[in-house]
């Protein structure tokens, strides 16, 4: 039920309807939303006043500088200050002026002046002993005048503007010095206006009507010395109204606003704080706007009503307008939307036309509509025909995209052979190369290690030539030694003998002879023993000769054979060196054999991912082709779902029975 409602929703009658609707309620809103807006400028109270508060002291600052000018203009008059300087005594009487030079003639002509532009109630010109010149305020003397702080900053050179009150009346007042060449003060002048007067200008200007006049008050010491409200309530009435006990309050809507009760009527009021000059201090008063209140409420709403009663009528009004236009729009769409789904559907009936009546946007849509069924109608036909050529066309691409197939995936196998023999080929070689490359770094480390081994070899034949040069000369020296030993025997031979012959004179010569003899036995012991030492060295040193000479025999045949095993290890040195060249040889030439031969696998790999991409190709045309040949069934028999004949065939009931009938029709 819920997209029931939402489809009727989003049905262009309700979009018109919504539409005109929506666009209506948005047109009443911001008028409604205006008139409150208006209305809340026109009619709002309490702090807008604070703003017409503000424009009346931006008013006062206008009139305090047009003041200031104006007191500076006739302060620059220089037959006023040539007076006014003449006046050196205090004494005014014996300061006869002469009828050249008189100040009060000049201060009277510019009191004319002052009158005929400004009209102030304060005008005031005194000299430099503050004794005032002319025609003065009552009550205003020299002394009084000193005692005014206004009056003193004044005198003091300042150009002042501000409240003052002057013998008990308060006055808007201006003042400023006046100067001779020297810059030398030689009097002062003062204009100003009372404060009612000063008020009642701008309340006056600040609307037509009376009932809302932007009424002025200054309350000083809870005092009112200043008021356009005469006419309503007295000054001390006013001033006990304003106390903050005495106010009242009134609620408009969510609001309260706190509001003066003056008599009978109601006033929204506004203040600030403003200073006023009283005597010889400077004191704090308030100044307050005030205004007659209006009932805001009561005036909107009267406004609003016709508005809200004038927006619902228009609103019905649109409602019904909408109705009718989306009705009128809607029923020829409806003869168009029972078309259009049967052409969604399929089988829709080409020959088809709409019904053209008028020249609106529905009859161009018609019009249109009819020449797309022509466009169509012959679209289809031609179709059709393509269709059955697009059949034909595919069933032969179909049976020589599975022959090509057939041969792709052939040669794919025997790629595929050859690819995996080069990669065996490639795999022996890289291991043939790696085995040359072993074999020339041992053949390499042989050559050295023989290298190594002749050069010890040729070492050692030189450490045998030396010990038998030394084993020689060794039985050279145990010669020596032996014929040394030989003639040491002999000497103990000798040796004996006169031992033997120095015993028998020791006998002969009796006592005297013992001690002779003893050492004679003793040398005949010694003799004894040197040569039976002497025997055993013969023994040995004939044992050395015999070892010595077994040595040089032993060490000659070592050099013989040391020499023929340099004369083999160098033979086998040469031989493991050509060994070792044809063996870096091969293992270059095993190299480039490996470099070749991976190229070629890599090429044979390329290749045989060429052959398997036009394996895939085409297997995927012979997919297309049959795809294809399927489309083209289809494409036919959707083609043959349209009705394409002649374009008089008699129309189906079905979308023209939706269509409006014509004007005149039953």
């Amino acid at each position: 039920m819920n997209n029931t409602f939402l489809s009727r929703l989003r049905s262009i009658r309700s979009r018109i309807i919504l539409s005109i609707t929506g666009l209506l309620l948005l047109f009443l809103a911001t008028t409604v939303l205006m008139s409150r807006y208006q209305l809340g400028i026109a009619l709002d109270r309490g702090a807008f006043l604070a703003k017409h508060l503000g424009r009346f002291e931006n008013t006062t600052a206008f009139m305090a500088r047009a003041m200031s000018a104006v007191v500076e203009s006739i302060g620059n008059d220089q037959d006023l200050v040539r007076c006014l300087a003449a006046r050196t005594t205090p004494d005014v009487e014996s300061a006869a002026p002469t009828s050249a030079c008189d100040p009060e003639n000049r201060w009277k002509t510019a009191r004319g002046v002052l009158g005929a532009a400004l009209e102030p109630e304060l005008m005031l010109l005194t000299d430099v002993h503050d004794v005032p010149v002319g025609k003065a305020p009552e009550g205003i003397t020299a002394e009084r005048l000193r005692r005014q702080l206004f009056y003193q900053r004044i005198a003091q050179g300042m150009v002042l503007s501000g409240y003052v009150q002057l013998e008990g009346k308060p006055y808007f007042a201006t003042g400023a010095p006046i100067r001779d060449s020297t810059g030398r003060r030689v009097g002062t002048i003062l204009v100003g206006f009372s404060l009612d007067h000063f008020f009642m200008d701008f309340t006056k200007a600040s609307d037509d009507k009376k009932n809302k006049w932007q009424n002025l008050f200054y309350l000083v010491d809870g005092n009112v010395i200043g008021s356009t409200l005469g006419e309503v309530i007295d000054p001390a009435s006013l001033a006990k109204a304003y106390e903050p006990a005495n106010r009242h309050h009134d609620r408009e809507g969510s609001r309260t606003f706190e509001v003066l009760m003056l008599g009978d009527t109601m006033y929204d009021f506004s203040s600030i704080p403003r200073t006023i000059f009283v005597e010889d201090k400077e004191k704090r008063g308030e100044l307050v706007m005030a205004r007659i209140r209006t009932g805001f409420l009561q005036d909107r709403n009267r406004v609003e009503g016709p508005i809200l009663w004038t927006g619902g009528f228009s609103l019905i009004v649109s409602i019904l307008l909408g109705f009718l236009v989306a009705r009128g729009i809607v029923r020829p769409l409806q003869g168009f939307i029972g078309y259009t789904e049967q052409m969604a559907k399929g089988g829709a009936d080409l020959t088809h036309r709409f019904p053209v009546d008028g020249n609106d946007e529905l009859a161009q849509l018609a019009r249109n509509l009819n020449a797309m069924l022509d466009h169509l109608q012959m679209l289809f036909n031609g179709v059709k025909a393509s269709a059955l050529e697009v059949g034909n066309s595919a069933a032969e691409i179909s049976v020589t995209a599975g022959q090509l197939h057939q041969r792709s995936r052939e040669e794919s196998v025997k790629v595929e052979e050859i690819a995996t023999a080069v990669s065996e080929m490639n795999q022996m070689i890289q291991q043939l190369s790696s085995y040359s490359q072993k074999a020339a770094d041992h053949a390499k480390t042989g050559g050295e290690a023989v290298g190594e081994a002749s050069n010890a070899i040729i070492d050692i034949r030189k450490t045998v030539v030396d010990v038998s040069e030394h084993v020689k000369t060794l039985g050279e020296r145990s010669a020596r030694i032996g014929n040394i030993v030989e003639t040491i025997g002999q000497i103990a031979d000798q040796t004996s003998l006169l031992a033997l012959n120095a015993s028998i004179e020791a006998a002969h010569a009796g006592e005297h002879g013992k001690g002779f003899a003893v050492v004679a036995n003793e040398v005949s012991n010694l003799a004894e023993r040197v040569n039976k030492s002497a025997r055993q060295i013969e023994e040995q040193l004939a044992q050395i000769r015999l070892l010595t000479e077994q040595a040089v025999r032993r060490m000659g045949d070592a050099t013989n054979t040391v020499d023929a095993g340099v004369i083999k290890v160098d033979s086998t040195f040469r031989g493991l060196n050509e060994m070792m060249g044809l063996v870096q040889e091969i293992g270059e030439r095993e190299k480039e054999q490996a470099a070749v031969s991976d190229n070629i696998a890599r090429n044979m790999e390329d290749i045989y991912m060429l052959v398997r991409e036009g394996l895939s190709a085409s297997e995927q045309t012979v997919s297309e082709g049959d795809r294809l040949k399927r489309l083209g069934e289809a494409l036919l028999a959707s083609v043959e779902q349209f009705k394409t004949d002649d374009a008089h065939a008699p129309q189906p009931p079905g979308p023209k029975a939706l269509l409006p009938a014509k004007p005149g029709q039953s």
